[in-house]
């Protein structure tokens, strides 16, 4: 089935699932302590919503598609980081510079979710990620995975009541 995805549309999910602070800290720790892409992350969480699913292949291939933009955050990410220590002035600016190249990453992965066919969500999204990273096995992965999961699902079940 081929569906015409919204790179907005997946924003303002991506900014309202975000905000709950725990995704937000599970993220955040799949990102620093596994090097897992938050932006995929959220993409799982945005493809369970709509039912959707990507096959290990296509995680495999969107990750090589989005690698240099990937390099482009992570640097600036760095630069971030750094300042918000000793360069508290341009801390600010880089954070917008980070969250512009976060936003283009995601319009980057629509382009190529509107490239690919999706398939009728059969399993976890999040799982199939994980496997097409080659990382299965670590118990605290496995397990911030599946609570990350759990979190999309009842955002997922509380949308759905709103809707």
């Amino acid at each position: 089935m081929s569906k015409n995805w919204s790179a907005e549309d997946f924003w303002q999910f991506s900014l309202g699932i975000y905000a709950i602070e725990d995704v937000k800290e599970t993220c955040l720790a799949l990102q620093n302590d596994f090097s897992v892409n938050v932006n995929i992350l959220l993409l799982c969480g945005y493809l369970n919503l709509n039912n959707r699913q990507l096959s290990k292949l296509q995680f495999v291939d969107l990750s090589s598609f989005i690698a240099p933009s990937v390099a482009d955050v992570e640097a600036i990410r760095q630069k971030r980081i750094v300042a918000k220590m000793n360069q508290p002035s341009i801390y600010s600016q880089l954070l917008a510079e980070e969250l512009a190249l976060e936003k283009l990453q995601q319009q980057n992965i629509i382009h190529f979710l509107n490239q690919h066919q999706t398939s009728i969500k059969s399993m976890s999204n999040l799982q199939v990620y994980l496997s097409s990273l080659d990382k299965q096995g670590d118990p605290d992965l496995e397990c911030k995975i599946g609570h990350l999961d759990d979190l999309f699902s009842l955002h997922t079940v509380s949308t759905n009541i709103v809707s």
